[in-house]
């Protein structure tokens, strides 16, 4: 029986995965398609921010670069520009609290555009931070920089290194998404089911270390199959060491559980010491 065009697709990711010459925006587009047939909305829609943009959702470690952050400023009229490394102590502690890592570069752009840059040869890369301009107007309003200087901007100088790091690293997340679904698909079967894709993309991406076990598949032989897919360590259940526990159960818990136990363990004292008739504290 000749394999369907789904088992196909499948085959033909995993085969352009370990070849450097097909583009990775060419193997997003066909999970798109995969994630459709498959009726995991959770991996067409991972497919298309990878290929597309991160534009309004949470971005993945994997996308994340380090680089140095520079600002250059002018005078008033915009001319005799100097440019200096931003560090923590750069940032004034009258601004208002700003929770963001200065070298920390979010590589939200699609996935074409990395690509585009890593093509170009050019290094290091110029990127603006998001929160550059907020910055650098909070510089000039309060006046910051001394004499007649202004800020103009702020930028990260990322080494092209760093984008093709990240563009291997998204490669390397669609070769163990696509053995997971590989695993998860059962002899005879053209596609996962649709809370096997999901379950492997969570597998994937965020390397849940829990045991899943998918739901039976009826193989078209006739028979049934279920696939138990685990990362790391398979059985990992509740934390197992008593700090584990503690940070666990929160701390307030945990806390009124030593002090139960320090009175408990005074109370017994007292007795013992009222026993013998050993009195330290008396006069």
């Amino acid at each position: 029986m000749a394999s369907k065009p789904s088992r196909g697709l499948l085959a033909a990711i995993e085969a352009g995965v370990h070849d450097d010459t097909v583009s990775l925006s060419s193997l997003l587009q066909k999970c798109i398609l995969l994630g459709k047939r498959s009726g995991s909305a959770e991996l067409s829609d991972w497919a298309s921010r990878e290929l597309n943009g991160y534009r309004g959702h949470e971005l993945p470690d994997y996308r994340k670069a380090r680089a140095a952050a520079f600002l250059v400023i002018t005078n008033r009229a915009g001319y005799n520009p100097i440019t200096q490394r931003l560090h923590e102590h750069n940032i004034p502690d009258w601004l208002p609290e700003q929770d963001f890592d200065l070298e920390e570069v979010p590589l939200a752009m699609g996935v074409g555009e990395l690509e585009a840059l890593v093509a170009k040869g050019e290094t290091p890369v110029r990127l603006i931070p998001p929160w550059g301009s907020v910055l650098v107007d909070l510089y000039n309003e309060h006046g910051y920089l001394d004499g007649n200087s202004y800020a103009r901007t702020i930028y990260w100088e990322v080494p092209l290194t760093s984008i093709h790091g990240v563009i291997t690293r998204i490669r390397a997340t669609l070769a163990e998404l696509i053995a997971e679904l590989d695993e998860a698909t059962p002899e005879g079967e053209s596609l996962p089911t649709k809370t096997a894709a999901d379950q492997a993309l969570q597998l994937a991406i965020h390397g849940d270390n829990n045991q899943v076990t998918f739901s039976p598949q009826h193989a078209s032989s006739g028979g049934s199959n279920s696939t138990t897919v685990t990362s790391g360590n398979g059985g990992a259940g509740e934390p197992t060491t008593f700090w584990q526990r503690l940070r666990k159960r929160g701390a307030v818990v945990a806390i009124a559980t030593i002090v139960s136990a320090i009175v408990t363990i005074a109370a017994l004292a007292v007795a013992v010491f009222t026993w013998i008739g050993w009195t330290p504290w008396g006069p």
